[in-house]
C-alpha cells in the first residue's frame, strides 16, 4: 500500500524529533496504523493534518487515521482526473473594453436612477 515513510519524514521535518523513549516503536505504531492506505490517501491526509495541527509536537496516530478515513472516500468519489482544471483566459482588449463600457453604464444608471 503507501509510503508511510513519506508521511513520517515530512511530519519530522515540520516537528521535529519525536518525544520518546522508543523511536522503533514510535514509528511501528503509525506504520501499522497507515499501512493500509495508499500513496494519494496519505498524501492529501498528510496534507490536511499539516495544515490543521496546532502545535509543535507530532500529530496523533489517531488523528492521522482519522483524517487518512475523511480523505479516503474524497478521493474514490473523485480521482484527480475528473476535477475540473483551471483554464486561465488572458482577456483580449476588446473585452476589457466591453467590459469597461458595461461598468461605465451601470454606474451612470445607478447615479440616474435609470434601468
Amino acid at each position: 500500500m503507501g509510503n508511510v515513510n513519506e508521511l513520517l519524514s515530512r511530519f519530522g521535518t515540520l516537528f521535529g524529533e519525536p518525544r520518546t523513549d522508543s523511536m522503533a516503536a514510535f514509528f511501528h505504531e503509525y506504520r501499522r496504523a497507515l499501512s493500509g492506505y495508499s500513496d494519494a490517501v496519505l498524501e492529501a491526509a498528510g496534507d490536511e493534518v499539516i495544515r490543521e495541527h496546532l502545535t509543535r509536537s507530532w500529530p496523533t496516530v489517531a488523528e492521522c487515521v482519522k483524517k487518512c478515513r475523511e480523505v479516503a472516500p474524497r478521493l474514490v468519489a473523485r480521482p484527480p482526473e475528473a476535477l475540473p482544471r483551471v483554464v486561465v483566459h488572458n482577456p483580449t482588449d476588446a473585452e476589457k473594453q466591453r467590459v469597461r463600457r458595461i461598468l461605465r453604464d451601470f454606474k451612470s444608471n445607478m447615479r440616474t436612477g435609470g434601468t
